[in-house]
């Protein structure tokens, strides 16, 4: 068991946390412990530096496939390294960096090693000082960081965070559940019942099928794919993000490409390919559920699309899904097959399958432009931070009259925090000056939603010292995201057609990162 005392340097007052930790631990396993214990919330890049105890650094980081953490000395992935591979003697000391806009650096020393106490605690807080500056620099509420801590009560505090890695081990991603061998068995059956009908025999791609969904609520979107006799299968386009991508694809307002795709596109495809183009996992799956197949365009390949996410294996409610929508859409299929139905082929009247108030099935039509026009609608949305900080900052900091360029740019490569985790593409929030050209605030997110738009306007502001007096976007849903924000601060918003400064920026950080990937 080692003892570690861990430092957030260069911030006051003081911020420490000394806690005994399994030296079995890797130093993934640390990263958690330290994330629970200074209250940070994992939204940032890390990276482990051991300069204070070897002449050879060593950097340990988390697996991230097609993105790279400035390192200094030999790399190691964070998951394999074992804290007792690297502390050895009292006094070792090595540094953890959090955030590498912030650059929030903590010191961790080896104050002691003890026997082998019950492991099963491990970790375990036994002396805290302090509260951390919060979050992207967001902080907590005043009567958090107002408290008044009794001796020991601090430590429990900490403790009853870290309680979620003791005993059952250390906090990792949420485990995806995949289709169960029954799921494989039951979509399997469906592909077959497909295959021999034959949609695409008398059905093209742009002959909608709408099927109402009871357990979403909403309705999937079904493409069939194969009249041109080059890629068959089932497209289905999965609620009102699904309708979003299928109506910009057939209007084309999204231009086909890789990014624009996994951005924006919600749906689940059923490809039916050849045996050479099925990954090892996929032919697995199969062989396991006892099929075979043979031929060109045999196989199928099931693809999850989620909006920000590489295109990946289906999980086990999406095969639920399906399943709930195969049979349906069978139905639908074999009275088009016999001619007993009809499916239009214009989008302000495609075929719908819905429940009537009574919870009957009936046959109507729905108007995809209307549908999708309203999917388009922005509405305006609230301020989720505290008014009380943009009171402040709008009372302590200066008002320029400076001009700047500000934007949410997806990062061009997805990447991957763990082998087995799905690839998703991180967010870079830049902002830039026209004109001098430079970058003025830089920083990365995994996901962006409003709370973290507002939160990271906040964090831009702070950074910059300054209130500018106009921000050039050169997008309308982000500009409404951070509106309440820039109201209040008293910031005027100009929407332009492009921001020309962020992207020539952006395009030089990209090949000073690794211009090979790229």
């Amino acid at each position: 068991m080692l003892q570690l005392k861990i430092s957030l340097k260069d911030y006051k007052p003081l911020v420490q946390r000394t806690i005994i930790i399994d030296d079995r631990s890797s130093f993934r396993e640390l990263h958690d412990t330290i994330q629970l214990a200074f209250q940070w919330q994992a939204m940032h890049l890390y990276a482990f530096n051991t300069t204070g105890i070897s002449d050879k650094p060593l950097t340990i980081k988390p697996f991230i496939e097609g993105l790279d953490i400035p390192a200094a000395g030999d790399e190691r992935n964070d998951e394999e390294v074992m804290l007792g591979d690297i502390f050895h003697q009292t006094n070792d000391s090595l540094t953890y960096l959090y955030d590498f806009g912030d650059n929030w650096e903590h010191e961790i020393t080896l104050e002691d090693q003890k026997g082998n106490i019950n492991p099963n605690l491990s970790p375990v807080c036994i002396q805290a000082t302090g509260i951390g500056p919060g979050e992207d620099n967001m902080g907590f509420s005043d009567e958090f960081m107002e408290k008044d801590w009794a001796e020991g009560e601090l430590e429990e505090f900490v403790n009853q965070e870290l309680a979620i890695l003791q005993t059952q081990g250390f906090a990792e991603e949420t485990p995806v559940e995949y289709p169960s061998p029954e799921d494989w068995q039951s979509l399997y059956a469906w592909v077959d019942r497909f295959k021999q009908l034959k949609p695409w025999h008398f059905l093209h791609d742009d002959q909608i099928i709408a099927i109402w969904i009871p357990s979403i609520k909403d309705y999937c979107y079904c493409s069939i794919m194969g009249a041109g006799g080059q890629h068959f299968g089932i497209s289905t386009y999965v609620g009102e993000e699904g309708l979003k991508a299928l109506c910009a694809t057939l209007t084309q307002e999204m231009q086909p490409g890789y990014l624009t795709t996994i951005l924006y596109t919600r749906s689940i495809v059923l490809n039916l390919v050849n045996r050479d183009e099925l990954d090892p996992e996929e032919y697995k799956v199969i062989k396991q559920a006892d099929k075979k197949y043979r031929g060109k365009n045999q196989w199928p390949s099931f693809v999850s699309y989620k909006p920000a996410y590489h295109p990946w294996y289906i999980d086990k409610e999406e095969a639920m899904l399906l399943q709930e929508l195969f049979p349906a859409l069978w139905n639908v299929l074999q009275k088009a097959a016999k001619k007993k139905l009809t499916i239009p082929d214009q989008m302000d009247n495609w075929y719908a399958l819905t429940l009537s108030k009574d919870g009957q099935w009936i046959d109507t039509t729905i108007n995809g432009i209307e549908n999708y026009e309203q999917t388009k609608e922005i509405q305006p949305v609230s301020l989720t931070i505290s008014e009380v900080e943009l009171a402040r900052m709008k009372r302590e900091l200066p008002k320029d009259q400076s001009e700047l360029e500000y934007g949410v740019v997806p990062f061009p490569e997805p990447v991957q925090m763990q082998a087995d985790s799905r690839p998703y593409i991180p967010f870079i929030v830049l902002s830039t000056d026209p004109e001098t050209k430079t970058a003025v605030y830089y920083n990365m997110l995994q996901m962006i939603n409003t709370e973290l738009a507002q939160e990271t306007f906040i964090k831009f502001v702070t950074q910059l010292g300054r209130i500018p007096s106009v921000i050039y976007m050169d997008d309308l849903a982000r500009a409404v995201e951070v509106a309440p924000v820039t109201e209040k601060l008293g910031i005027e918003v100009a929407l332009v057609e492009d921001t020309i400064v962020i992207h020539e920026v952006m395009g030089e950080m990209l090949e000073m990162l690794d211009p090979g990937n790229f």
